[in-house]
């Protein structure tokens, strides 16, 4: 069993862990790293505000410190950088523009699909037999009597042989 969970904190990427309190307008500022941890064997219960590995700073101690390391230049990588009005409305068009590709394109395939359904119709229609007329079939009638009548006189030469 582990007794001492806070040995292991040096592990960790980040080395300090910071939460801010709105209602008392204060930053806790915790060293994962700091010797102090290696004693912690309760991780449920809240770290004490005496625990050596943390340190409390007042909000308005922290907005002098980060206007002193924002004049001195050494925020760094901790600078946000704002995104411009400029830059916004850049964005904006450019999805503007994507949109009305969008559109266009959604009306071309549903003018491919109308033209696909017009084709599978017709595709249909013409694997359907023709229409006959009444004269067709007539002709038909008649073909079809004169075939069976020639076919009756081949069977009669075949007697005579």
């Amino acid at each position: 069993m582990v007794q001492n969970l806070g040995e292991n904190m040096k592990h960790l990427e980040k080395r300090y862990r910071v939460l801010y309190n709105e209602k008392t307008d204060t930053w806790r500022i915790l060293d994962t790293w700091n010797d102090a941890m290696n004693k912690i064997t309760d991780w449920e219960v809240d770290i004490p505000d005496t625990n050596p590995a943390l340190l409390i700073l007042p909000g308005q101690a922290f907005t002098e410190l980060a206007m002193e390391a924002a004049r001195r230049g050494i925020l760094g990588k901790a600078v946000i950088p704002r995104v411009s009005d400029t830059d916004i409305e850049e964005r904006e068009n450019q999805i503007a523009l994507l949109k009305a590709e969008l559109e266009g394109i959604g009306s071309v395939l549903k003018d491919m699909q109308s033209e696909n359904i017009t084709l599978r119709k017709e595709i249909s229609d013409s694997k359907k037999a023709p229409v006959r007329t009444e004269r067709y079939e007539l002709k038909h009638q008649v073909l079809k009597g004169l075939l069976q009548l020639a076919g009756m006189e081949d069977l009669r030469d075949i007697d005579k042989s």
